[in-house]
């Protein structure tokens, strides 16, 4: 073959080549167009057929939804069928004098689907709390013969049950109290059966839950005198006193009427037991405190002074029988105590003529620090206050005697203060001897080391401290040199004896002035001495 022939042959190769490659590329890129568009079409057909199912899950769940709903209405229907037809079957058998057993079955039937929560609850009608209501006063009546006695008062007592269910609902009317509801609440609280007594006030309570303001209503009623002879029953349980004190605590708050205020204190007062034997008392006992503390008519109900002995009495019991067992009852006590010296009644000489001094002085050396700090300002004020007293009634020595006898139970820095209190006093009807009595009790030694501790507190905390320091020099029957003596006089100098008793000479009040003087005088020949 010649070169010619040869190179042409080579031409035509390569067009032919490059036509097949082309032809390639071509169905390549049409490959994938094709797979592209499958794709595409795949997708598609994916998102048609979830939309799909979307679709028919959608109408399927709609549809559940309205059979649920209709469902619902149905068994709605049945219950609310179901709790009236026991209704309505347990009013006919009581027109038909059914057996008393078959009607105790019913009434337990109709207590235990109520228990069911709102289930039931929801379907009474105010005409089946009135079939209840009316039910509940022919069988109280009932119950006073003696024939199926048991019977009808457990009848009585599921009654009263479902009758305490109806009123955790503020949809039923019955939850108002009105004049005719008042006789059925006196039917439950008058009841011989303690439990229905318990469900009563417990229907009450609930009840003024709902409805705040009628308290008032039922305070002022005949259920009142109910309330009283439950409270001083000493049988009744803690969880009746309890929803009572807390009904008689809710009417003050709002209420103005001044006698029911006054019969309310007076019945608090009452029940105030004479000796407590458990802690359920302790808490009871709280709660009558913090009442006492809202009322303002406190002041003016105390000004009687036969309410105002019995109202010292019955703290005082309860000072000493909880002063080392509940302090929470202490501090109620007290808080009731500075409540009533703040409204400043007159009748100082009630207090000091009582072992309430003694008491606080005890109370004054607490460990808790609100006991002791209120005991202490409670006694001030008590020591104060009876300064006019004390002097429009000089003849009578024996209520400060007695003051200054009890204030030995207290720490001796809590006594001096309350002491220079009344230093006019004392000097004005002659109780020196006493005060002699009570300083010879103490020692120079307890006295200065409380002016060491105060000394940087100021003037205000050293004036009793130099006053009692001058009673000691002038009145002592110890030598003053020999309790001195028990000092070093290092002690002396280190804490700053001398500083303290100059820094009083400065008083503008005389007599202190005068005694810092002497006893910086006599204090100093004492170093002089001693040095030498």
């Amino acid at each position: 073959m010649s070169f010619a022939e040869e190179k042409e042959l080579r031409e035509v190769f390569s067009i032919k080549k490059e036509q097949f490659n082309v032809e390639i590329r071509k169905r390549k890129r049409n490959n994938q167009l094709e797979r592209s568009r499958q794709r595409i079409l795949s997708t598609s057909d994916k998102v048609e057929f979830f939309s799909t199912i979307s679709t028919h899950f959608k109408q399927q769940s709609l549809e559940q939804q309205e059979d649920s709903i209709i469902l619902t209405e149905q068994i709605e229907n049945e219950e609310y069928q179901l709790i009236q037809n026991k209704f309505n079957q347990l009013q006919e058998y009581f027109e038909t004098k059914k057996n008393n057993m078959d009607i105790l079955l019913l009434v337990i039937d109709i207590k235990k689907m109520l228990k069911q929560g709102n289930k039931y609850i929801s379907k009474c009608s105010n005409k089946n709390a009135a079939q209840v209501v009316s039910l509940f006063k022919q069988f109280c009546f009932s119950s006073q013969q003696l024939q199926d006695a048991n019977q009808i008062q457990n009848i009585l007592l599921n009654l009263s049950h479902i009758l305490f269910q109806m009123s955790t609902t503020q949809d039923l009317p019955f939850a108002i109290i009105d004049e005719g509801q008042i006789e059925l609440f006196e039917s439950l609280l008058s009841h011989q059966n303690v439990q229905i007594v318990q469900t009563g006030t417990s229907i009450l309570c609930n009840c003024v839950y709902s409805f705040p303001e009628q308290i008032k209503y039922i305070i002022e009623s005949n259920l009142f005198y109910y309330f009283r002879i439950i409270l001083l029953n000493k049988q009744s349980s803690f969880q009746i006193q309890f929803i009572l004190l807390k009904l008689i605590g809710q009417y003050f708050i709002d209420v103005q009427n001044e006698q029911r205020q006054r019969d309310c204190i007076q019945l608090l007062f009452e029940w105030l037991p004479s000796v407590e034997k458990n802690q359920n008392d302790a808490e009871l006992i709280c709660i009558v405190c913090n009442n006492l503390c809202e009322y303002s008519i406190l002041s003016l109900f105390l000004q009687e002074a036969a309410s105002n002995s019995q109202f010292i009495a019955k703290l005082q019991k309860l000072i000493r029988f909880y002063k080392k067992k509940n302090k929470n009852v202490i501090q109620r006590v007290l808080e009731v105590l500075n409540e009533v010296l703040e409204k400043q009644f007159k009748a100082v000489s009630i207090y000091l003529e009582s072992d309430l001094v003694k008491n606080l002085a005890v109370l004054c050396n607490s460990s808790d620090n609100y006991t002791s700090e209120k005991s202490y300002y409670i006694l001030s004020n008590l020591v104060a206050d009876s300064v006019d007293y004390a002097i429009s009634i000089s003849s009578n020595k024996k209520i400060l005697k007695s003051l200054i006898t009890n204030l030995q139970r207290c720490n001796l820095g809590i006594a001096l203060e309350i002491l220079y209190l009344i230093r006019n006093i004392i000097l004005k009807i002659q109780l020196l001897e006493d005060i002699y009595s009570f300083i010879n009790n103490c020692s120079l030694f307890q006295v200065f080391r409380l002016a060491f501790n105060n000394f940087y507190h100021g003037l205000e905390v050293q004036r009793p401290i130099i006053w009692s320091l001058l009673l000691l020099i002038q009145y002592s029957e110890l030598d003053f040199e020999e309790q001195l003596t028990q000092f070093t006089i290092t002690q002396i100098y280190k804490n700053n004896i001398f500083e303290v008793v100059q820094n009083c000479i400065t008083s503008q009040d005389e007599q202190i002035s005068q005694s810092s003087s002497q006893i910086v005088e006599k204090m100093q020949q004492f170093e002089n001495r001693y040095l030498n």
